[in-house]
């Protein structure tokens, strides 16, 4: 493994301190000990993606996962990925792909989950968020996304963002409108008791009533009303 002759090979002329980053990554990459945990931290504008794609390619430790906090950001690692001679596949999200988001907003995840052996772009395999090509070398995706395929480890871009916490604010109208739609009486009892009695501020819920909740979302979900 030479990290140098590699940058030779790509034709690329490497800046100051990344061949010697670059073969310290690929080091600790080839060492089980440490490459499901290791860091590489450096400067804004040190080249870390690419150096982090030679170090990869040279250690052969593919293929990988590689995480991003926004889908702005996929393109440029896929455009690093085609210098270095790796297969990029971005995988977005349903959100973006499945042309029935419009339709259904953020439960689209729930419905498909749950429906998509009718949906007709999955039964003819047309899909994008369930079929892609599967033998690339580094699969972009979300921080949130599944992981659709086995790769040798993770790659998290940007990982301090992954300690970053996700709110969602709603109001009492918002509250009281969901609850209007729950159709079992004992359930949506239950659920203004929680949610419209004076609480602390953590509300726990017991795993029956939540699997309850689960199963008539579900059930509205998949209603006639919503049925593609």
């Amino acid at each position: 493994m030479n990290v140098e002759e590699e940058f030779r090979r790509l034709g690329l002329t490497p800046r100051e301190g990344q061949v010697e980053a670059a073969e310290t990554l690929a080091t600790s990459l080839l060492e089980l000990a440490t490459r499901e945990r290791a860091a590489f931290i450096a400067p804004p504008g040190a080249g870390k993606t690419l150096v982090t794609l030679i170090a990869l390619g040279a250690a052969k430790v593919l293929p990988v996962t590689w995480r991003v906090r926004a889908h702005a950001l996929s393109r440029h690692i896929a455009d690093e990925c085609v210098k270095v001679e790796l297969r990029p596949e971005i995988l977005l999200g349903r959100e973006r792909v499945c042309p029935y988001f419009e339709k259904y907003k953020h439960d689209v995840h729930e419905w498909c989950r749950a429906s998509r052996q009718r949906c007709s772009l999955f039964r003819s395999r047309t899909c994008k968020y369930y079929f892609f090509d599967a033998d690339a070398d580094v699969f972009i995706m979300h921080y949130t996304r599944a992981r659709p395929v086995l790769t040798i480890l993770d790659i998290w871009d940007e990982a301090h963002n992954t300690f970053a916490v996700n709110e969602i604010c709603l109001s009492i109208r918002e509250v009281l409108d969901a609850l209007s739609e729950v159709v079992d009486p004992d359930l949506r009892r239950k659920l203004e008791e929680l949610l419209l009695e004076p609480t602390p501020s953590v509300i726990e819920v017991e795993p029956e009533t939540r699997e309850r909740l689960y199963r008539e979302y579900l059930k509205m979900l998949l209603s006639s009303d919503y049925a593609t």
